[in-house]
């Protein structure tokens, strides 16, 4: 029976192509609705449903179908034992989150959106460390407490085809802003990361592709962030950029890292739990001096 509602869900997706919406979205309702109907199909057929109401523009619709799908998939994610099932799984599920993200954006609603960027980016590090747990929606309250306990400004970068974005939470505010897509992105990341590896001074040399990115990445945060302590959570291209090598064009040219001390993160959910754990229960903070005594470069260290 399980073959059978594989076919049924191909041949939904082959209506949407179709254009026949409407005897698809009654095929992906009869699919969820089926006793027969495994998880690893269910979800398929809410996600798909979904992406269809989007381009119905039945976006609170979308929204209920992509929430049951995410619902669904991360309820059996444990049970994917074989490696080919993981990567069609989390290949499946990172076009669904793309849909999903840019629905709730078009829809004015970037909190939401940075909720489930956030989400995706847990999910997919529990996937790795091999943790059972649900990954959370951190609310837009909780970062900024998070922001407030780290003492940073948080940014989370999401990159997609059509276009990305960045979030950036301060102690006081959220702010979100749209960025290139993840191909132009790509190529400016690439260019000036070959330059970097080359040991070559893209500072001394005025290069274009260092200013353009952090124009591009940090410009339009800038303003926003307190203080100079950053976290960051990168996204797709962006892990191989080093940020701290950016250019800041004023007042006069020089590398981002003597503006602000900079870490990364693997996504903000993370550092909910971090900070959590920063202060003890009398409130006070926690904190550890540790001195090393390295040899020189060039010493032999005998026993």
């Amino acid at each position: 029976m399980a073959d059978q509602e594989e076919t049924h869900l191909t041949q939904a997706r082959i209506l949407v192509a179709r254009g026949d919406a409407a005897r698809a979205e009654a095929l992906f309702r009869a699919i969820i609705a089926s006793p027969h109907t495994t998880d690893a199909i269910r979800w398929e057929a809410h996600a798909a449903l979904a992406t269809l109401c989007v381009g119905l523009r039945h976006s609170a619709e979308a929204e209920r179908e992509f929430q049951r799908a995410f619902d669904v998939m991360e309820g059996m994610r444990s049970g994917l034992h074989v490696a080919e099932h993981k990567i069609s799984f989390f290949s499946s599920l990172a076009r669904y989150y793309a849909d999903y993200i840019e629905l709730l954006m078009q829809e004015g609603k970037p909190s939401q959106a940075l909720a489930v960027a956030d989400r995706s980016r847990a999910l997919y590090l529990r996937e790795i460390l091999k943790d059972e747990t649900r990954a959370r929606a951190p609310a837009d309250a909780r970062l900024q407490d998070v922001a407030r306990a780290q003492r940073a400004s948080l940014l989370l970068y999401w990159t997609a085809p059509a276009r990305s974005y960045v979030w950036c939470v301060t102690p006081d505010h959220t702010y979100v802003h749209e960025l290139p897509g993840q191909e132009v992105l790509a190529e400016r990341v690439r260019a000036y990361q070959r330059l970097v590896l080359h040991s070559r001074d893209p500072l001394a040399e005025g290069n274009d592709d260092g200013t353009w990115l952090y124009r591009t990445l940090v410009g339009p945060v800038a303003a926003h962030l307190q203080g100079s302590r950053v976290i960051l959570v990168p996204d797709g291209p962006l892990h191989e950029l080093s940020f701290e090598t950016l250019i800041v064009p004023s007042p006069k040219p020089h590398y981002w890292i003597e503006d602000v001390t900079l870490a990364l993160a693997p996504a903000l959910s993370l550092l909910d739990v971090t900070a959590a754990a920063v202060n003890s229960a009398d409130g006070r903070e926690r904190s550890i001096l540790l001195i090393g005594d390295p040899l020189p470069a060039g010493a032999v260290h005998h026993r």
